[in-house]
């Protein structure tokens, strides 16, 4: 990538709220120091060199890598990487002119804001009207997973980016994923579905005998109340043989039983449920489609 001056790279789980115009004025490199004392590569701004690419590929194979990939190598390569200096964009370009060029510097936070940080104290520790990138390296709690937003603040930077997005390829407006729409809008449909198969159900089969139930419950409450007593129920047969005194006992390990049977399948058709549901969906779409699957299974 010798053909250009400055490459600056973003991973993918970033996202710019403000211009980075200023990194292009970084030297040779430029990076984030995290708090463990190393260098992140999310964010990077390198000066392409030949010479430094054939030298990286000649100890790529004896360095260690922490990581196992290209950050533990940077951090190796760059040994002396947090004692180097504060990448300043608003020194004078005469400074600049006497000065010797740096072989590489640190970029503050606020190019790189860990939203691991913001977890600390619920809130930016640098000015957040300042910030301009966010890097979401929670984890595996990424912003296009729908249910992060209901777990960090700022994927609703992410998300509010996504609803505004043009249409570059066909369903991809608004952040969509072209992909799972037909999936999306079959779960929309499938609740209302299973209610109207089961209403008609009802009607054609339990409708009447539920209704003539219902009506005798009430009656009866209603009798209860007006003789602020007991009231027999009619449909119990006093010739039944019932032991009073000795009733019979449920085990009370059958309760515990129960409560983890409940529980596990409370569990099972929740971990279903995610699965079917698409990840790439707006937050208040992927909460009713988990909760209306959820309960169907």
């Amino acid at each position: 990538m010798t053909n250009y001056k400055k490459v600056v790279y973003l991973d993918a789980d970033t996202i710019v709220v403000k211009s980075i115009e200023d990194l292009f004025k970084c030297e040779k490199f430029c990076a984030n120091l995290k708090h463990s004392e190393r260098l992140n590569s999310g964010v990077m701004v390198v000066e392409p060199s030949e010479a430094v690419f054939n030298d990286m590929m000649s100890k790529v194979n004896t360095l260690p890598s922490y990581t196992g990939g290209d950050q533990g190598f940077l951090n190796s390569y760059y040994s002396d990487f947090p004692n180097a200096h504060v990448f300043d964009p608003n020194i004078p370009q005469e400074v600049l002119k006497v000065r010797p060029v740096p072989e590489m510097e640190r970029l503050s936070t606020l190019y790189n804001a860990d939203v691991g940080l913001y977890m600390l104290a619920n809130k930016w520790m640098v000015d957040e009207s300042e910030l301009r990138v966010i890097h979401y390296k929670l984890g595996p709690l990424k912003p296009w997973d729908w249910w992060t937003f209901w777990l960090l603040k700022p994927v609703d930077v992410w998300q509010n980016v996504g609803e505004r997005l043009e249409e570059t390829l066909p369903g991809t407006g608004g952040g969509k994923n072209p992909n799972d729409e037909l999936l999306v809008k079959f779960l929309f449909l499938l609740p209302f579905c299973v209610l109207v198969c089961y209403y008609r159900s009802f009607l054609h089969t339990g409708g009447f005998l539920f209704r003539t139930s219902l009506c005798n419950h009430i009656r009866h409450l209603y009798f209860i109340i007006r003789s602020s007593g007991t009231v027999a129920y009619s449909g119990v047969s006093s010739s039944s043989n019932i032991n009073v005194n000795n009733p019979t006992k449920v085990p009370v390990y059958l309760g515990g039983i129960s409560v983890f049977v409940c529980f596990m399948a409370a569990v099972v058709s929740l971990g279903i449920s995610i699965t079917i549901v698409p990840q790439q969906v707006m937050p208040w779409t992927g909460l009713f489609l988990i909760s209306s699957t959820g309960i169907l299974l």
